[in-house]
């Protein structure tokens, strides 16, 4: 859902892609390899910018499959930081000031909470809404859902933990913390697992291919994790779904009760204490864009105009202050938005 639906997500997968293109014409191309090599890591930073990570990750990864030997991985390693540094150069050579947001500063609990999350986001599959979501917590049925899930993460991790010595396993997992690394200093959240995704995938069928013939024990636990992923998977989009259906109908309920196009509409959001999660259980009034999705059901002919002001439940007491103020400056129709209704008043 993520990578369609999401424009980040999508960036996220892109950048995957031409990491992806990267390490095939790393590994194939033998002439201009370095300069192809180059120009695909930086279309893969421009999609995201742990795209620029593929710089380190290709030499190791090769080295890791015995496709390059270890002269070559000390000197592509080299010229894998060269284009790193050409990048960061670029960025700070542009002619404006680089500001960096403080969420980007990383700290110590910042990175431990982040690692935490990357380790369950990438390998354990739960119903996020079913666990996390207070309105909607159903603790039997998300247990259920994690604990079919189980047998085959433990069928992939044995036979990983066993061989985690030989050099394709290490090769692979370095690859995976260095894909994850600009995330775990800075922000992890659900769409940054794309960046660890396909070492996880290698990982995976390394640990199947062990079996050999006898896997009929993993088929029957991989069965089980497909119904308990598409289970999950099927109620989020419900959730998701049900979100912005919400907002639809405070759309609809905001133009139907104003009765006729209005040109100017000031709009006070009374925010709550709805617990939100992710994209899949948001918020009435995000929703609801604070307004602005009617602007959508009407096909943008109106409003043209929307002012919109957020403030805390326990200001609504100004709101009256706020509406006379707001009607010196011209505004006579006034939409109030507490939780997913819409009160609407005209002077």
């Amino acid at each position: 859902m993520a990578t369609l639906f999401a424009v980040d997500s999508q960036n996220q997968v892109y950048s995957l892609v031409w990491g992806i293109l990267a390490f095939f014409l790393y590994i194939h191309l033998k002439t201009s390899k370095y300069i192809i090599w180059f120009i695909t890591i930086f279309i893969a930073a421009l999609c995201k910018e742990n795209g620029l990570m593929w710089a380190l990750i290709c030499p190791i990864l090769a080295f890791g499959f015995d496709l390059i030997d270890k002269k070559t991985l000390k000197k592509d390693i080299l010229i894998g930081l060269s284009i790193m540094l050409s990048y960061a150069l670029a960025v700070f050579l542009l002619p404006k000031d680089v500001v960096i947001h403080p969420e980007y500063i990383p700290d110590t609990v910042k990175v431990i909470k982040n690692i935490i999350k990357f380790l369950v986001i990438s390998f354990v599959t739960f119903d996020y809404v079913y666990i996390l979501h207070q309105q909607h917590r159903n603790l039997l049925v998300g247990g259920l859902l994690f604990v079919i899930t189980l047998p085959f993460l433990y069928f992939l991790f044995i036979n990983i933990i066993k061989n985690i010595k030989e050099k394709r396993v290490i090769c692979v997992i370095i690859c995976l913390l260095i894909a994850a690394a600009p995330h775990l200093l800075t922000i992890y959240s659900m769409m940054h697992v794309y960046a660890g995704l396909l070492f996880i995938t290698i990982l995976i069928a390394y640990s199947v291919n062990k079996y050999g013939n006898n896997i009929k024990y993993i088929f029957a636990s991989f069965v089980l994790f497909i119904i308990a992923a598409f289970t999950i998977d099927s109620h989020l989009w419900y959730e998701s779904n049900e979100s912005g259906l919400t907002g639809k109908r405070m759309s609809q309920e905001a133009i139907s009760k104003t009765g006729c196009p209005t040109d100017s509409i000031f709009s006070i959001v009374i925010n709550d204490d709805y617990q939100r999660l992710s994209s899949f259980c948001v918020a009435p009034q995000e929703a609801f864009g604070w307004s602005f999705a009617t602007q959508y059901e009407t096909n943008y002919q109106w409003p043209n105009h929307i002012y919109e002001l957020t403030i805390d439940m326990k200001e609504e007491k100004k709101i009256d202050s706020i509406i006379t103020r707001a009607q010196k400056k011209g505004y006579h129709t006034f939409w109030i938005v507490r939780k997913d209704g819409v009160t609407v008043l005209k002077y």
